[in-house]
């Protein structure tokens, strides 16, 4: 569930005969994650300023019908030797800066995928990656857990 709240602070002057209004919107997006409301803008802010991150975008992504998690897609500089090192600055900002809650899981990508006809961040393509980055790790988990099980079969039959 996505929330947009536009707030408008209005500046009023008058000169003479003329009055001048001033309309500022600033507008918060705010989603549900686990039942907390997380300003998806703050968390971004803070893996922005981390200082090799060069662009982030933060999405909420449903796993199942009771699961969302956040995840924040990150490029670092082309300078940075070490990505090690700066992606565990950026979970040490993470974690210093934003409540349990609102962490998100952090995506070190080549580049943000964006839409050939309009030039915007193409979120099926990051959520694809995660997908896929996902579906990789549980099946090295799966092996790894096969592997010990064949292990403790063999010692037991011995």
């Amino acid at each position: 569930m996505v929330n947009s709240r536009v707030t408008t602070p209005v500046t009023v002057s008058s000169c003479a005969a003329h009055l001048l209004i001033v309309v500022r919107c600033v507008v918060y997006k705010q989603i549900k994650v686990r039942g907390q409301r997380v300003n998806i803008a703050e968390v971004e802010r803070v893996v922005s300023q981390c200082p090799d991150v060069t662009r982030v975008v933060v999405l909420r992504h449903q796993l199942t019908d009771f699961a969302d998690i956040l995840v924040a897609y990150y490029t670092l500089s082309t300078s940075v030797v070490d990505t090690r090192r700066s992606s565990r600055r950026v979970k040490a900002a993470c974690v210093t800066s934003l409540p349990v809650y609102m962490r998100p899981k952090l995506v070190l990508v080549d580049g943000i995928p964006l839409q050939c006809h309009s030039g915007k961040v193409d979120r099926e393509a990051l959520h694809q990656l995660y997908v896929a980055r996902l579906n990789r790790r549980s099946c090295c988990r799966l092996a790894t857990m096969s592997g010990v099980k064949k292990k403790v079969r063999s010692r037991h039959l011995l």
